[in-house]
């Protein structure tokens, strides 16, 4: 008899076994049809954003904003921005020749502001063909010490050529 009950219990065990499994089995159907749901929500997601990223490139290609930037030189010639703003749209276009001058003007200061072409070697070498290469203090001397170049006239010097080889349309404003 005591076996007979343990059978009994054993295959009550398995029975309420099998019945949990059969539930835990529809909730894993369940929610696996939630996460299938998920992941069609999600793909749709992707693909709309897909879509946004194709349209984004396309408008980044095919679009630009004109900015105006006003800035102003200091005496050593170097820039400063004051203001960045966008160009305030009109609906009247501007004739071609103040575009193609306009143009210029920003070729030019593009160029001037990163250009890397060195002028030392355009100073040194009339300057050593005019004897001035004794260094006296913070000057570079003639032979004769006649002629004297200080600190500061050198930098001009070297200023003005590094604007002179990088600038094509710019117009000398009289002082």
């Amino acid at each position: 008899h005591p076996v007979n009950t343990s059978l009994n219990v054993l295959e009550q065990l398995f029975t309420e076994w099998d019945n949990k499994n059969t539930e835990w089995d529809n909730t894993n159907t369940e929610r696996d049809n939630k996460n299938t749901e998920w992941d069609n929500k999600n793909t749709e997601w992707d693909n709309k954003n897909t879509e946004w990223d194709n349209k984004n490139t396309e408008l980044d290609q095919n679009y630009f904003q004109q900015l105006e930037i006003l800035l102003v030189f200091d005496s050593s010639f170097q820039p400063i921005i004051l203001q960045v703003s966008p160009k305030q749209f009109t609906k009247q276009l501007s004739s071609v020749s103040n575009f193609l001058l306009e143009q210029n003007i920003l070729d030019d200061t593009a160029t001037m502001l990163v250009s890397r072409k060195p002028t030392s070697a355009d100073l040194l070498w009339p300057l050593y063909d005019l004897g001035v290469i004794n260094v006296k203090g913070n000057m570079i001397c003639d032979t004769s010490e006649v002629f004297c170049l200080k600190e500061e006239d050198v930098t001009f010097l070297l200023n003005t050529r590094r604007e002179q080889k990088a600038s094509k349309n710019w117009i000398r404003v009289s002082k």
